[in-house]
C-alpha cells in the first residue's frame, strides 16, 4: 500500500477540511498510510491554530506544520512539502485548498509522483485586477500539470477544462456527500429552538461562514421585501464565524455591515447571529426551513446537511442544484443574487403548513439517502488516487 500526502493551507473545519478528512478515512480504510501537511488558520505571524489536525492524526496520519504555507507563492512552501514527502516516502501529493494546490502540484513534481487537486469551489481571485491576472494565470499554469482533478459537482468539472484547459479525461466529478443525520434529543432540539424562536413562529437556518461568497446581505435584504404579516412569524438565524484566514479582516467588516444593515431594515428582531456553533446538529433539529443564500458553491454540505436532517429549503442556482431536486417537492431553487425571487421562495415556504413542511423535508432526506453517499463520495475519490499511482 502507498502513502498519500496532503496539504492543507488553512488548517480549519470548513467544508473542505471535513471532506479532505473523510478522505483521508477512506484511504486508511483502504490499507493506505496518510500525512498531512498543514499551515496556520490566523494570519501570517499569527499563533498556530489547526482544529482540523488532531482529527487527522486520530486516524493514525502523519502531521506536520508547515509555516510556509502561510504564504503559498514562491519556492519555500513546495520544497517544505517535497521535503516532507520525501520523508514519509508519498507516493502521491493531493492539494485541497485553492491556496495550496499550486504548491502540491510543484512539490509532487520535484518528487516525481503524481499530484492530484480537489475543487471543491468555484474559483475566486482576490485583489485589484492585475493581482488577480497574476494569480489566476499562476494558479492555471499549475493547474494544468495535474494527474487528475476530483470536483464536488458537474459545474465545477466544466470550469476546470473551459476555464484552466484540464483535459477532460483528467476531471473526475466525485459528488459531496453526508453521513445520515445524527440522532439529537428532543429536548435539545426544544432547548435550541427557545434560543432562537418563540412558540408559534417559524425558525429558519442558514449554516456558512460569514462572506460575501454566502450572500448573507441577499437574504437581509430578501427578507426586508417580505410583508410585515410574514416577518411576524418568521425567526432566522445565521449560524457560522468569520474565517480566521488571510481576509479575516475583509469578513470582520461584512459581519459588521450585515449587523448593521439587519437594524437599518428593521430586521434586528427577526435575525439572530449566532456565530460559530459545534451543535449544529441541533440548530437543524429545531429548525422549520432551511435557506441557502450563495452567490457561489462548489455543491455546499451545508445544504446537504439540512435536507438530510428533514428540512424544506430554499437555495440559490449559486448553491448548485442537487440530481433529483424538483421546485415544489423539495423546495425552491431560485436565481442567484436576486433579493426579489429570494423572497418570494420563503413566502412560499411560509405559506405551507407545519406538515406540509414535514413531507417536504422527508423527501429531501430521502433524496440525499439515496443519491448522496458517504461511501461513494469517498470510495470514487480513492479509486482516482490509486488509478494515479498505478499508472505513474
Amino acid at each position: 500500500m502507498a502513502t498519500i500526502l496532503m496539504t492543507l493551507a488553512l488548517s480549519d473545519t470548513s467544508g473542505a477540511s471535513l471532506v479532505a478528512l473523510r478522505y483521508a478515512s477512506a484511504l486508511r480504510e483502504r490499507g493506505h498510510e496518510v500525512a498531512l501537511a498543514y499551515g496556520p488558520t490566523g494570519r501570517p505571524g499569527a499563533p498556530l491554530h489547526a482544529p482540523i489536525v488532531p482529527r487527522f492524526e486520530e486516524l493514525g496520519a502523519v502531521a506536520e506544520y508547515v509555516p510556509a504555507l502561510a504564504r503559498p507563492i514562491g519556492s519555500a512552501a513546495p520544497a517544505a512539502v517535497a521535503a516532507l514527502a520525501r520523508r514519509v516516502g508519498a507516493a502521491a501529493i493531493v492539494g485541497i485548498q485553492q491556496r495550496d494546490r499550486a504548491v502540491a502540484l510543484r512539490a509532487a513534481r520535484r518528487v516525481g509522483v503524481p499530484g492530484l487537486v480537489t475543487l471543491q469551489n468555484r474559483h475566486i481571485f482576490w485583489g485589484a485586477p492585475p493581482v488577480r491576472l497574476v494569480k489566476r494565470r499562476y494558479y492555471q499554469w499549475h493547474l494544468r500539470h495535474a494527474t487528475a482533478a476530483v470536483c464536488v459537482s458537474d459545474h465545477v468539472g466544466r470550469e476546470a477544462v473551459q476555464r484552466f484547459g484540464l483535459p477532460p479525461a483528467k476531471v473526475h466529478v466525485v459528488r459531496n456527500a453526508v453521513a445520515p443525520f445524527p440522532t439529537v434529543a428532543p429536548e435539545v432540539a426544544a432547548a435550541v429552538r427557545a434560543e432562537f424562536a418563540a412558540e408559534g413562529r417559524v425558525l429558519l437556518a442558514s449554516v456558512g461562514r460569514i462572506d460575501r461568497q454566502k450572500a448573507q446581505d441577499v437574504l437581509l435584504a430578501a427578507l426586508a421585501m417580505l410583508p410585515p404579516s410574514s416577518l411576524q412569524r418568521l425567526r432566522v438565524v445565521l449560524v457560522g464565524g468569520t474565517t480566521m484566514g488571510a481576509r479575516s479582516g475583509t469578513a470582520t467588516a461584512f459581519l459588521a455591515e450585515l449587523e448593521a444593515g439587519a437594524e437599518r431594515l428593521g430586521l434586528q428582531d427577526v435575525v439572530r447571529f449566532s456565530g460559530f456553533r459545534s451543535d449544529v446538529a441541533a440548530v437543524l433539529a429545531a429548525a422549520d426551513a432551511y435557506v441557502q443564500p450563495s452567490r457561489w458553491e462548489g455543491f455546499p454540505l451545508a445544504l446537504l446537511e439540512a435536507m438530510t436532517a428533514g428540512l424544506p429549503v430554499v437555495a440559490t442556482e449559486g448553491a448548485g442544484r442537487p440530481d433529483g431536486f424538483v421546485d415544489g417537492t423539495h423546495g425552491w431553487i431560485v436565481p442567484s443574487e436576486d433579493p426579489g425571487a429570494l423572497a418570494a421562495a420563503l413566502e412560499r415556504m411560509l405559506a405551507l403548513t407545519a406538515g406540509e413542511r414535514r413531507e417536504m423535508g422527508a423527501a429531501d432526506a430521502a433524496l440525499v439517502a439515496a443519491a448522496y453517499r458517504v461511501e461513494d463520495m469517498t470510495r470514487g475519490f480513492v479509486d482516482v488516487v490509486e488509478r494515479a499511482i498505478s499508472e505513474a
